[in-house]
């Protein structure tokens, strides 16, 4: 037999042993996943707990698929791409910022943000009906007024634009590693990102503000070594006093001041003021 009727016969063999394959899985279909139907009609690669976590997310907020897709890419506050499909923060620090009060991604371009709708519209629903009523109709409620509904939608919608403000902006001038000491002061002294900026932006000691300050969570900021030790090892108020958000020295003076006139009181004798026996 030569080599030619070898190699034919040998692909003869290979075309015949992969064309029983075929046959087999046709006779005994592999039963695919929920997520593998997903995957094929839209074109993703998701495992089961992406699959999941992107259904959670849709339901949560109602979305369409293709907003599911839009919204489940980005960070909420900053932008960002999430390590895991559908999570709202890519971080911590950026939860606990929107936490705090600054605006989210979408608002700081100018895009109106169907989550941040949905929120407003959530808690407005708990306010007047005294509790979260669950996913049956919409946070309005199954008969509310139409127009009611869409006006108050409008309504919020405006107050969004308008919510954009220029403190937000600046956080987001900074860089990763600031924003991150920002918000991290501003967790342990229960500062809005707003306040935190100006305290680590100015003088803790004097109210200078500080053009090039270094953000620091762990410290307050001081234009000069005399001001540290102005506040941090003689104890005296800062500029703020009882107004302070940061530091209690004002009270630990006051309360100096009162021991050192407490001692001089007692030091009196009274003895001759007192009332005739």
């Amino acid at each position: 037999m030569s080599s030619n009727q070898d190699t034919r016969q040998s692909l003869e063999g290979e075309a015949y042993q992969e064309k029983q394959f075929e046959d087999y899985l046709r006779m005994n279909p592999v039963e695919e996943s929920e997520a593998d139907k997903f995957n094929k009609l839209n074109g993703t690669n998701f495992d089961n707990d992406d699959y999941n976590r992107f259904l959670q997310f849709r339901k949560k907020y109602f979305f369409t698929v293709d907003d599911a897709f839009i919204y489940g890419q980005a960070c909420h506050c900053c932008g960002n791409q999430p390590e895991d499909t559908c999570n709202e923060f890519c971080s911590d620090v950026c939860e606990l910022s929107y936490q705090k009060g600054h605006n989210c991604f979408y608002e700081n371009n100018d895009i109106s943000c169907k989550m941040c709708i949905y929120n407003e519209r959530r808690a407005a629903y708990d306010e007047r009906n005294g509790g979260y009523g669950g996913n049956d109709g919409g946070y309005f409620g199954p008969d509310a007024d139409e127009e009611q509904v869409e006006a108050e939608e409008q309504a919020e919608a405006v107050v969004q634009v308008e919510a954009v403000l220029d403190d937000n902006k600046l956080y987001f001038s900074y860089t990763e590693e600031q924003r991150e000491q920002l918000a991290r002061y501003a967790e342990t002294h229960d500062l809005t990102i707003k306040e935190s900026v100006e305290y680590q932006s100015t003088c803790h000691s004097c109210g200078k503000h500080l053009e090039y300050a270094t953000f620091d969570a762990d410290n307050h900021q001081y234009c000069n070594e005399r001001c540290f030790e102005y506040c941090e090892e003689y104890q005296y108020p800062c500029y703020r006093d009882a107004n302070c958000k940061v530091c209690i020295t004002w009270q630990y003076y006051k309360m100096k001041n009162y021991s050192i006139y407490a001692q001089m009181y007692d030091t009196i004798d009274m003895s001759e003021y007192d009332e005739p026996q």
